[in-house]
C-alpha cells in the first residue's frame, strides 16, 4: 500500500467532519450574511421596504399582493454548497496550491451570488405574481437554478485547475513555443 493510499481514507474522514462541523457552526452567519444580501440587492432594485428581522427572515412590505415574509433556513444557504466545493478542492492534486485556491475563490464566488440571486428572484416574482407563483417558482425554477450555479462553480473550479490540454509538440505545451 501506497503512503498516498494509507492517508487517503483518515484524511477524507477528517474533511468530512471538518464539513459537518463547518456547517454547524457557520450556518447561522452565513444566513444572516445572505438575507442581508438580498434584503439589499432587492432594496436596489426597487423594493425599498425591504429589511431583515431576526437575521434570517427577510420582510418585504410594499407589495401588491400583501406583505412578505420569507425565511432563510438552512436549506435555503449556500453554505453545503460552498463547504462541498471547499471539501473537493481540499482532496484536489491538480494544479499548484495557489491555482487551485484562486479557483476556489472564483467557484465560491459564482455559487454565493447565485444563490442570493436565486433568493432574490423568488421573492422579486412573489411581489409581482403572489404568493402561490412564489412558491411554485421557488419549487421548479430556483431549483433548476440552483442545480446550474453550483455545477457551474465546479466546473469553473475544474476548469481553472485542471492543466492546460492544449496540442503538445515534442512534449512541450505548446503555449510555450516561441512563435
Amino acid at each position: 500500500m501506497t503512503d498516498s493510499a494509507r492517508y487517503a481514507l483518515p484524511r477524507s474522514l477528517a474533511i468530512l467532519a471538518a464539513s459537518i462541523a463547518g456547517f454547524f457552526l457557520l450556518q447561522q452567519p452565513a444566513r444572516v450574511l445572505e438575507s442581508h444580501a438580498v434584503a439589499g440587492l432587492l432594496s436596489l432594485c426597487g423594493a425599498h421596504g425591504t429589511h431583515v428581522v431576526l437575521g434570517t427572515y427577510i420582510d418585504v412590505e410594499p407589495a401588491r399582493h400583501g406583505y412578505l415574509l420569507a425565511a432563510l433556513t438552512p436549506a435555503c444557504s449556500s453554505l453545503s454548497a460552498l463547504l462541498a466545493i471547499t471539501c473537493i478542492a481540499a482532496v484536489s492534486r491538480a494544479g499548484t496550491p495557489s491555482r487551485r485556491l484562486m479557483a476556489l475563490a472564483i467557484a465560491l464566488a459564482v455559487i454565493a451570488v447565485g444563490n442570493v440571486l436565486r433568493m432574490a428572484a423568488v421573492l422579486a416574482v412573489g411581489l409581482v405574481a403572489g404568493r402561490s407563483v412564489l412558491v411554485l417558482f421557488h419549487d421548479w425554477v430556483a431549483g433548476m437554478f440552483t442545480f446550474g450555479y453550483v455545477l457551474g462553480g465546479y466546473v469553473l473550479f475544474l476548469y481553472l485547475v485542471l492543466p492546460d490540454r492544449r496540442p503538445m509538440a515534442d512534449g512541450i505545451p505548446a503555449a510555450h513555443l516561441p512563435a
